[in-house]
């Protein structure tokens, strides 16, 4: 009976181990989609940006009066 105690726990130990293993490989995997994801828009957005201000004649800016 403690022989099949000990297997139980020790198949318990096993497979929390994995499940700990798989989640945190999809944490991993979830955080390098995210990084990569808000570092393309962040990049379309600058480019986008950069357009804009090209397109922009210069006396549509907002002018400091002293």
């Amino acid at each position: 009976m403690a022989k099949m105690l000990a297997e139980k726990m020790r198949l318990e130990r096993k497979y929390l181990s994995q499940i700990i293993e798989a989640q945190e490989s999809e944490r991993r995997r979830i955080s390098r989609e995210l990084h990569d994801e808000i570092g393309q828009a962040l990049t379309a957005i600058k480019f986008n940006l950069e357009l804009i201000d090209k397109d922009l004649p210069e006396s549509s800016f907002f002018s400091v009066k002293d």
